[in-house]
């Protein structure tokens, strides 16, 4: 589940527990994704859950973007990319040669960073995701192979955010990009297809976690091609709940 390390000096899965519940309260069928969002006095906190191999790979491929408004416009926008930097030809390669656990514990070990954008007091760049400013996002799998995303947003990083405001609220978007604008094409004596890097996560997967635990549905070739190579999105308006 949530796997980000600290939150007010407890572990992020005991503070969001009692609001994640499974499964989590929304699906998106455009992205696969299932997703929850909630807020305490300070934070946002968003868990996405993808149970799907389609969209588990095309998340470590392109990465999440997560985009906040204060203004609920969607033109004043906040925003995490993560992760980054991930090359279709070597991840498809390592998974080949690794096996599922080794593959799990290297990308933890590489994606240690995200990109920003639009934060109050942060500069756009990549920053670490252990850091001062408490902006936190992870990615982890389960025991069956499920793997959710979990981002901690400080509201006060917000553009025209005011704390305890009753008519405030947030426009949210998740977007995908397309697997083919990431492939590295300086050696092309790898083969870095979008199908066949699929078909090697596909093939990790089945042989780490019990596919019919989790339901796993194999789409059709041209899905395939059709999910990974294009834009995937959704967006939603979340209106903060004070508790007292």
């Amino acid at each position: 589940s949530c796997n980000v390390d600290v939150y007010n000096g407890r572990n992020i899965n005991d503070s969001v527990s009692a609001y994640f519940k499974q499964p989590l309260r929304y699906y998106n069928s455009d992205t696969k994704l299932q997703y929850s969002v909630f807020n305490d006095s300070t934070n946002i906190f968003l868990l996405l859950k993808a149970t799907e191999n389609l969209s588990q790979y095309k998340i470590m491929q392109t990465g999440i973007q997560l985009q906040l408004d204060s203004t609920e416009s969607f033109k004043n926008k906040s925003g995490i990319t993560y992760p980054i930097n991930q090359k279709q030809n070597r991840l498809s390669t390592f998974m080949l040669n690794n096996d599922w656990e080794t593959f799990m514990s290297r990308f933890q070990y590489e994606n240690i960073y995200m990109k920003v954008h639009g934060f109050k007091g942060i500069k756009d760049q990549e920053i670490l995701i252990k850091n001062q400013f408490n902006l936190k996002v992870s990615i982890s799998w389960d025991s069956v192979g499920v793997l959710y995303y979990c981002a901690v947003v400080p509201m006060k990083l917000l553009r025209n955010y005011t704390i305890g405001d009753s008519s405030l609220a947030f426009g949210v978007k998740i977007v995908l990009a397309p697997i083919a604008n990431t492939q590295d094409k300086t050696n092309a004596s790898e083969n870095n297809s979008v199908e066949t890097g699929y078909s090697m996560y596909q093939q990790k997967m089945s042989m780490y976690s019990n596919q019919t635990a989790r339901m796993q549905a194999t789409p059709m070739m041209n899905e395939t091609q059709s999910y990974l190579s294009n834009i995937r999105s959704l967006k939603f308006i979340y209106k903060p709940v004070w508790r007292k």
